[in-house]
């Protein structure tokens, strides 16, 4: 239908429209395949763009003719700058990791190439927008406790950002940024020398695995994705109902431990034992019934008021 309306060019995303935020998940390179193969359009996939290696993965499996990246690209923008390998050389899928220069650079320089763009700027920039930017670039060094303070400074410029190029004189409120992202290079390059042993180490002998998503973990001084865990698998109807017709239960603590009882066994000060949790909880009445009290206190409160008069002009 896209297609016969007139589209040139066609991107899809590969996923459900419930999988959002904490609930993203994998994109389906197997419904993108789907969509290439049924129109003559050329088609871009998203989804799934985490490293470079990726790239050229999401093209062997879906034979999409380009490939567009979101959030990828958000913490690194870097992801993109390479060449694509022959197609008789080996998959990068099958490679082993590494941690190429040029699509995985020193973080703080990515955000001063960065702020050295946004400088040269004619258009409005935000600050905000910008300090954004720069978080995500940084987050693998400003998640680390030793940063915090960096972390805390950058979060605290505060800009009014000129009109015009002209008024605010080629952007120089960016140096307040730079200040900062300068200040955690030079701690992240100490923090470097230190891990490699000034060199000594391969990074490739640093990348660690993501206990939550099995994803490899760069050293903190390069650029590299962000990625969410994915979404705890949903439970059935069946689980559903069980856990709402459990009991309630709390904790009690004693010299061997904390144990969780039910909270019909509790007992209270005169160490009574409550039968059942609904004795103490009045049961929810319909609404019949609900209207039919209210008209019978209105009426005893009317011949309340009534009594009250007549008992006020007896004689004495």
């Amino acid at each position: 239908m896209l297609e016969r309306a007139g589209a040139q060019i066609l991107t899809c995303h590969g996923r459900l429209r419930e999988q959002r935020g904490q609930n993203t998940g994998l994109a389906s390179y197997k419904h993108i395949k789907a969509v290439k193969e049924a129109v003559s359009v050329p088609v871009f996939a998203n989804g799934n763009i985490l490293f470079s290696t990726d790239i050229q993965r999401c093209l062997e499996e879906t034979g999409a003719d380009g490939v567009m990246s979101a959030e990828g690209v958000l913490y690194n923008p870097a992801i993109f700058n390479f060449t694509l390998p022959s197609p008789s050389s080996a998959s990068p899928s099958s490679c082993t990791p590494r941690i190429p220069e040029l699509h995985n650079p020193p973080l703080a320089d990515l955000a001063l190439e960065y702020l050295s763009i946004v400088r040269s700027q004619r258009t409005r920039t935000t600050p905000s927008g910008v300090k954004g930017h720069l978080f995500k670039f940084l987050r693998p060094g400003l998640v680390r406790e030793r940063y915090h303070d960096l972390r805390e400074k950058l979060g605290k410029v505060k800009l009014n950002v000129p009109r015009t190029a002209e008024e605010g004189k080629g952007w120089v409120w960016v140096d307040k940024y730079v200040e900062v992202v300068e200040e955690v290079k030079a701690r992240l390059e100490e923090d470097a020398r230190e891990a490699t042993d000034n060199g000594r180490i391969p990074l490739e002998q640093l990348i660690t695995k993501c206990p939550k998503t099995g994803l490899d973990l760069f050293p903190w001084w390069i650029a590299q994705p962000y990625f969410r865990p994915l979404p705890p698998p949903a439970e059935g109807k069946a689980a559903k109902k069980a856990k709402a017709t459990a009991p309630p239960h709390t904790t009690k603590t004693s010299e061997t431990g904390t144990t969780s009882i039910p909270l019909e066994t509790l007992h209270d000060s005169t160490n009574e034992k409550h039968d059942t949790v609904a004795s103490t909880i009045p049961a929810k009445r319909p609404p019949e019934q609900v209207e039919t009290d209210a008209k019978r206190a209105k009426v005893d409160l009317a011949l309340h008021m009534e009594t009250q008069t007549h008992e006020d002009v007896r004689p004495a």
